[in-house]
């Protein structure tokens, strides 16, 4: 199966082909803004994904933490 992606450099390519891929399976309001990769997740003692200081560098500056 072909997918149209437009043009991708080789660094870019795995952001490139997951923005393909959500805009192609999903609706385009529900599509995510940006895609963020990141080396590792934050994890607490216990092994579980501390979401919250993966949000805090989007919400630096800001003085609510809603849209």
């Amino acid at each position: 199966m072909a997918h149209s992606l437009g043009y991708c450099s080789a660094a870019a390519d795995r952001k490139c082909r997951a923005e393909g891929q959500t805009r192609e399976r999903i609706a385009g309001f529900k599509t995510p803004k940006t895609i963020d990769f990141i080396e590792s997740l934050p994890r607490n003692a216990s092994g579980k994904i501390l979401r919250r200081h993966l949000r805090d560098p989007y919400w630096a500056g800001k003085d609510r933490q809603v849209n």
